[in-house]
């Protein structure tokens, strides 16, 4: 059991790295050929990609990350902060079972395709952060108990905003 759930963690930290190094070229115009809620359904997405590559803004990833925090902003400097930030309004307030299910099967299978076997009811969506240009983001974790493989978490920078991300429960979007 905790072989499998080693494994299992290695699994999701890889996830992020592996979508952080992701390079997939999208077309400049790709927004102007294909509707933007047609455009790779069923992928998980790090936040750094999902900016790179104009899926969001800085303020969208500014709220996902207020959220992820908490109610709170993050700086590398302060830490954890209590702000007068005013984040975009989750529209909608909580996403429906049948989007965490497929979020959590997208999930397994990319596990899969790393040679590790999870079942999608291993992964659960702890929280919702909001959804922006259709892309649904969350923090993703094992519903298994918890031991810190990676004890530290790992800061990402996305133009200007901190998000304080564990590698055990990322902060992924889902479209």
């Amino acid at each position: 059991m905790l072989r499998k759930f080693f494994s299992i963690v290695i699994c999701l930290i890889s996830i992020v790295l592996l979508l952080s190094a992701c390079q997939n070229e999208v077309p400049e115009n790709a927004e102007n050929e294909v509707p933007a809620e047609n455009v790779n359904d069923g992928t998980l997405y790090t936040p750094e990609y999902a900016f790179e590559q104009g899926f969001v803004t800085a303020e969208d990833i500014r709220s996902m990350a207020y959220y992820y925090h908490g109610g709170r902003e993050y700086s590398a400097e302060d830490g954890y902060i209590d702000t007068d930030y005013i984040p975009i309004r989750k529209d909608p307030e909580n996403i429906d079972e049948a989007t965490v299910e497929k979020i959590r099967e997208t999930t397994a299978e990319y596990c899969a395709d790393m040679g590790v076997t999870i079942s999608a009811k291993d992964l659960e969506v702890a929280d919702y952060c909001g959804t922006y240009n259709g892309y649904i983001a969350v923090r993703i974790q094992l519903s298994l108990p918890q031991i810190a493989v990676v004890p530290n978490d790992v800061p990402i920078e996305v133009d200007g905003v901190t998000i304080d991300q564990n590698p055990n429960s990322p902060l992924m979007l889902w479209k």
